[in-house]
């Protein structure tokens, strides 16, 4: 079988573009070979990125033209379409492949990507509609407040929600809660297919030792990552707590913020901020870290940090955000707050500093769930499958 991956980033940007190069690594080890093939939108058009070839075109016909100039010859069993939002190339891969998609983020039922108002700070409930042009403005909700991309935006929400949903062989998600949206957004409910997150992580239960009790926390630093609740939250604690610390592993508008915070409340002893680490670096951290925070305000599409933390056999305390309640359980895993503040926050984390016992539970249980679970081997079992079913619908 081959795969032709769609998508717009020729780099790595964020979890969508490390799902797609992790899982092309697993399924070539199945045998399942893999191309992966870049549209990515440049000011005057678009660059394909295919084979280690280049070609720039504008939109329309020409985009055409050349898609089927780089494909021709090109043997294609299935399309997998991951971040893609240009309605004539996916209209091209509709009507000549067996085509899936995933929804990294909720982008085929919202304009905006995220379901998130970003001036009221709170998850948007609403389906799209009418409504979403003056929330554009109101709310700064999507990613241009350009008139004619705001327009450009919906309409390719109203494509894939009506129309593209329909074709589709299905449509994948890595939450319940993305799930949900789509439904709820009219992607026909038995095209949309649940299939969660996996980490690369393979490691023994690691039990907590030390005096040191170090939170960690990894993320971009923006408003709605809770970065605000996340440092409000930990200071009571490092305040009281002689032997607790805090780790801030990211970059981003509020680094400034943090920087001052820690100054402002005499932390700067107990609060180490870094900015982006690699993946060996942030693994070696969680390792030796107490717990994991992710006080995103956001409904996350997922939350892959929560599953490595298991993997490192950390409890992790978060907000019942979006598809976090997809791999954490509260009182099973770590702690799922449903009120979002930083007062919750300050009340979990104390919890779990005065409950050893109940410290010790949680990190086993987030360790084993996460290897019975969150694994490539289920992962990729269940992606062949959902192939499998789709092209034998074909015939």
């Amino acid at each position: 079988m081959t795969v032709l991956r769609v998508h717009e980033n020729p780099g790595i940007k964020g979890g969508s573009e490390v799902y797609i190069r992790d899982v092309m690594a697993e399924l070539e080890d199945r045998g399942i070979r893999n191309q992966l093939l870049i549209i990515e939108r440049k000011e005057s058009g678009f660059r394909l990125h295919f084979q280690g070839e280049e070609q720039d075109c504008n939109g329309g016909e020409e985009l055409v033209a050349a898609l089927e100039k780089m494909l021709k010859g090109i043997v294609v069993d299935l399309v997998h379409i991951h971040g893609l939002s240009e309605r004539t190339a996916v209209r091209f891969f509709l009507s000549r492949f067996k085509t899936v998609r995933t929804m990294h983020e909720p982008r085929m039922v919202c304009p905006g990507y995220s379901k998130f108002w970003t001036v009221s700070g709170v998850p948007c409930t609403k389906k799209f509609g009418l409504h979403c042009f003056w929330r554009a403005y109101s709310e700064k909700c999507m990613r241009s407040r350009k008139p004619a991309n705001v327009l450009d935006a919906y309409l390719n929400t109203v494509f894939e929600a009506r129309e593209a949903s329909l074709q589709y062989a299905a449509v994948l998600t890595m939450s319940e809660y993305i799930r949900n949206e789509a439904i709820i957004g009219g992607v026909p409910e038995e095209k949309v297919i649940c299939n969660p997150h996996f980490t690369k992580f393979k490691l023994p239960f690691i039990q907590f030792k030390g005096e040191r009790k170090n939170f960690l926390f990894v993320g971009r630093l923006l408003k709605h990552k809770g970065v605000l609740e996340l440092m409000q939250g930990m200071l009571p604690v490092l305040q009281a707590e002689s032997s607790v610390t805090l780790t801030i592993v990211g970059d981003g508008p509020l680094y400034r913020y943090v920087q001052d915070f820690v100054d402002q409340h005499k932390v700067r002893s107990k609060v180490e901020v870094l900015k982006w680490k690699p993946s060996d670096e942030i693994s070696a951290l969680m390792k030796e870290a107490y717990a994991v925070l992710f006080p995103s305000i956001y409904p996350e599409a997922f939350g892959l940090v929560g599953i490595e933390a298991a993997m490192h056999s950390k409890p992790v305390i978060a907000f019942n955000t979006g598809g976090v309640s997809t791999w954490l359980e509260d009182g099973k895993n770590g702690f799922l707050l449903n009120e979002v503040s930083s007062s919750a926050l300050t009340a979990a984390i104390k919890k779990l500093l005065d409950a050893p016992d109940e410290y010790a539970r949680l990190a086993y249980n987030a360790w084993e769930r996460a290897n019975a679970y969150f694994t490539p081997q289920r992962h990729v079992d269940r992606l062949i499958e959902v192939y499998a079913g789709c092209l034998s619908a074909a015939i």
